[in-house]
């Protein structure tokens, strides 16, 4: 434009104080100018929600908002909600709270996020009161995991008296990490172990048994740190809350990944707070740009060729994510043998029969109750009503009997 660099009519240092003036007229107003966005919103969507809370000097200290979009998968998907507070991505050091599910692709999906001043219990109230408001058309969350944080738990008992709140395995196991690494010192095989109670224990005994021998094996009985773990266990270990739903989360992993996603792409702690607001829309719109994607490309699955009709028919109504996951257990139950209950025609024993490299405490026959006629199932493993997934034990029992067809209320 300027036929030569050294005819550009400013210099670099120009361009900085361009660059700072611009930063500053972004700044100012910054409030003002995040509430004419929220109005924005509201203009294109009357659904949209967002609500403040002012601090004792009438300053904003709470921020909440949750677009038209997100209430509605919150109506499909939000029996079990993650909730993390640990990142602080604007320039004012808020922490970022995001409730986050799973959707029926396996995706992650917002229902809502807030910017939080503080961590103390009446900011916590205010959040899930408001969150409440917001989503007033639709029942309280079944389960809500979060990290081991007392604050959060007292808010959640006080706002969702009937909601089960869980905490995160994984931040459990980080939290503790320093004294864990201590004792994974003494034994390359205490980590792996460890991680097996956690993990692969499917019921209350099998967890205590599995317990019991880790604890014996190592020799671990002065462990302060593991003996506090266990002194929390019906909060974090899943063998435990079976009977609870969680829709496959037993850790705050869609929280963090979504947190991620925003730190690394669209916001940093430079980031105010209406481009903060405008970018975490950006957020949202991608995820629903991959939700459409995943449900085109579910449109497209062929219908799956099996003897058996019920495969036949989850082919049909599941997605192709969840359907992987139907297929990957239905493979796995060809590794089981199965028995009639004796004196009980309509209950089963379902044997691993790959247990070579098992330990003693595995349990490795689950009774079924399959009532054809009447269409009630039932393992005692719990999978189901934890994940809202069939367990191999079931589809083992479906094939052996025969079942055509799987009764709608075991279809989540």
């Amino acid at each position: 434009m300027h036929e030569g660099q050294e005819n550009v009519p400013f210099t670099s240092p120009d361009v900085e104080i361009r660059r700072a003036a611009n930063k500053r007229a972004e700044m100012a107003d910054d409030i003002n100018k995040l509430f004419a966005f929220f109005s924005e919103c509201k203009m294109q969507n009357s659904k949209f929600y967002w609500d403040m809370q002012l601090d004792e000097d009438g300053v904003v200290k709470n921020i909440f908002w949750s677009h038209a979009s997100s209430q509605a998968e919150y109506a499909d998907f939000g029996d079990a909600v993650t909730l993390d507070t640990t990142y602080k991505t604007n320039i004012y050091g808020m922490s970022l709270a995001m409730f986050v599910g799973a959707s029926h692709h396996i995706q992650d999906t917002l229902f809502g996020c807030a910017l939080l001043r503080d961590k103390k219990i009446e900011s916590f109230e205010w959040l899930f009161k408001t969150f409440k408001n917001c989503m007033e058309d639709c029942p309280s969350p079944r389960c809500v995991l979060t990290d081991q944080d007392n604050v959060i738990a007292v808010a959640i008992t006080n706002v969702f008296p009937k909601t089960i709140h869980r905490l995160c395995r994984w931040l459990i196991l980080k939290n503790h990490s320093e004294a864990l690494n201590i004792l994974y010192a003494r034994d390359d095989r205490i980590e792996s172990e460890l991680l097996l109670c956690v993990n692969q224990t499917y019921t209350p005994q099998e967890f205590e048994n599995a317990w019991s021998w880790f604890i014996d094996e190592f020799d671990l009985q002065d462990s302060v740190t593991l003996q506090n773990l266990y002194e929390i266990r019906h909060r974090w270990i899943p063998a435990l809350f079976k009977k609870d739903y969680c829709g496959r989360m037993t850790s705050t992993q869609q929280s963090e990944s979504v947190n991620k996603l925003a730190k690394r792409n669209f916001v940093d702690h430079q980031t105010n707070l209406h481009s903060f607001a405008r970018r975490m829309l950006d957020i949202i719109i991608s995820r629903e740009a991959k939700e459409a994607a995943e449900t085109r490309a579910c449109l497209g699955m062929p219908i799956t060729k099996t003897r058996w009709s019920f495969v036949v028919q989850m082919s049909r109504v599941y997605t192709r994510a969840v359907f992987k996951l139907f297929e990957e257990a239905l493979d796995d139950c060809t590794a089981f043998r199965i028995d009639m209950d004796i004196g009980n025609t309509n209950r089963w024993i379902v044997l691993d029969m790959e247990h070579s490299e098992k330990h003693d405490w595995c349990q490795l026959q689950f009774k079924v109750l399959a009532d054809v006629q009447k269409g009630r199932y039932e393992c005692e493993c719990k999978q189901w009503e934890h994940t809202g997934l069939l367990c191999t034990h079931l589809l083992r029992t479906f094939i052996h009997a025969q079942v055509e067809k799987i009764p709608p209320q075991y279809v989540l």
